[in-house]
């Protein structure tokens, strides 16, 4: 009921300046609608001063809100972020391939970034093999080799104080707080978690390992 009692926000677009970001996935939307999260995921080469501006309209009213913040070169705290960000690439390939037809390239895309991080698709499958039947194989150990490093990664983040991990909390993008979910609605304002009635956005990029 909140798509037809508030606004969208359309014609959204979102831009990253200062450092160069790419393999984004997935694609921004269009359009936002109330209790709706954008979550987006990718690469950058190098760290730096980042400004992340976030615009779109409310009933073709311009809206836009930024924030700078500091990306670090690397960051090992959370490997995980390395499988999401391969999960959702691989669910932009499929609907891709899902739209345009069957193309090849998709396929060989999608079974490649599988099989480096470890994740099961229409196209690949996980097989359990005794340790020598993988060298007399020649298979090399991904999914081995990447859990051991999350394993790692989440025993020393249990074993640490919470931390906060709002990037821009020095400017924050969003001012107002989270609104009520209690499910009274007044039907007016604006309709999207991205602005100043709507969840913070969430923004999660990490840094391509060489």
């Amino acid at each position: 009921t909140n798509k037809v009692t508030h606004q969208a926000f359309h014609d959204v677009e979102l831009k990253i300046d200062g450092v160069k970001a790419y393999d984004l996935a997935p694609a921004v939307t269009t359009t936002l609608y109330r209790g709706e999260p954008l979550t987006v995921f990718g690469h950058y080469k190098r760290g730096g001063e980042a400004t992340i501006t976030f615009s779109g309209k409310i009933s073709g009213e311009e809206k836009t809100y930024s924030a700078t913040l500091t990306l670090p070169d690397a960051d090992e705290r959370h490997p995980e972020l390395e499988r999401l960000w391969a999960l959702s690439k691989i669910d932009t390939l499929e609907a891709q391939e899902a739209y345009l037809g069957n193309n090849g390239e998709y396929t060989s895309q999608i079974t490649d970034l599988a099989i480096r991080y470890g994740l099961v698709t229409d196209r690949t499958s996980m097989v359990v093999m005794r340790e020598e039947q993988f060298e007399n194989r020649g298979i090399e150990r991904h999914n081995r080799d990447r859990r051991a490093k999350e394993t790692a990664a989440q025993q020393t983040r249990a074993a640490q104080a919470p931390v906060s991990y709002q990037a821009d909390a020095a400017q924050p993008m969003f001012h107002s707080p989270r609104p009520s979910y209690s499910g009274n609605s007044n039907g007016g304002g604006a309709g999207n978690p991205l602005l100043w009635l709507a969840l913070p956005l969430l923004w999660i990029i990490r840094r391509q390992r060489g």
